[in-house]
């Protein structure tokens, strides 16, 4: 039986990426992956590290579990599991103190991409020609890589400030001794529209 909304809703990120990696599994080859295949998936080299995120994605229900024969694990009331679900995506550089978001904020799988993206907040009025505002919150994905024309994040250097661009093919050339680093690509916007008095 499939768990409540609410025991479904929340995946830290390495939750999440543990249960694509079983879902890419299912779907591409017809069986799960093993404890070693996912651990080298997800940068665990700790099969009990592996095995504790396994009885914390049985408890969720999202899986289950038949501990006594090995690639048992079963995807709960798929693929409905990979349409809902809410990870934790980290807001980054350019969030003023005093702003109140918090650290993480939970946002669907599908609005985000992949677990590794993260938020951007926008302060400054330089990208407004873009429809880019101040306040607007940018979901960059680090994972897949751009096309020309795409709106990116990039940093001057390895702690520089960030900064929106369009990307080009080839990119131009870096300042002597300034690299441009890319950080992602922007996938999405979120905008607080301001509330009527």
């Amino acid at each position: 039986m499939a768990g409540s909304p609410q025991s479904r809703a929340r995946l830290t990120r390495r939750q999440s990426e543990i249960l694509d990696f079983i879902c890419r599994s299912v779907r591409s080859r017809g069986f799960p992956p093993s404890i070693r295949e996912i651990g080298e998936a997800v940068g665990l080299s700790s099969s009990s590290t592996v095995h504790s995120h396994l009885r914390t994605l049985e408890e969720k229900r999202y899986i289950r579990r038949n501990p006594s024969k090995p690639r048992s694990i079963e995807i709960v009331d798929w693929p409905r599991s990979t349409q809902s679900r809410l990870v934790d995506v980290p807001v980054r550089a350019g969030m003023p103190e005093e702003a109140d978001l918090p650290e993480v904020l939970p946002l669907p799988i599908e609005l985000v991409g992949t677990a590794g993206s993260f938020l951007y907040r926008v302060d400054s009025e330089n990208y407004v020609q873009e429809a880019i505002m101040p306040g607007d919150l940018l979901i960059v994905n680090p994972d897949h890589g751009p096309r020309e024309g795409d709106m990116v994040l990039t940093s001057t250097g390895a702690d520089g400030p960030a900064h929106l661009s369009t990307f080009k093919t080839p990119p131009l050339p870096a300042e002597a001794g300034c690299p441009e680093r890319l950080l992602g690509r922007v996938v999405g916007v979120i905008r607080k529209l301001p509330v009527g008095s």
